[in-house]
């Protein structure tokens, strides 16, 4: 069953990722404030995942 911010745990934590909600970041194009950004490191390589939602009244559902 997926997360939300608002369920507790999210699918990503569920996997072993450290998850961050409404993260600001720097880009070349300025700031951006991303919904969801997740973080692993396996094996000394690190995997990143950032998320924008469009609607967060909707709630998805994994198969």
């Amino acid at each position: 069953m997926a997360g939300s911010p608002k369920s507790g745990r999210t699918s990503a934590e569920q996997c072993g990722f450290n998850v961050e909600l409404e993260k600001k970041i720097e880009t070349v194009r300025g700031d951006v404030e991303l919904d969801v950004y997740a973080e692993e490191v396996i094996k000394g390589r690190k995997y990143s995942i950032a998320v924008e939602c469009k609607n967060w009244r909707i709630i998805f559902r994994s198969m």
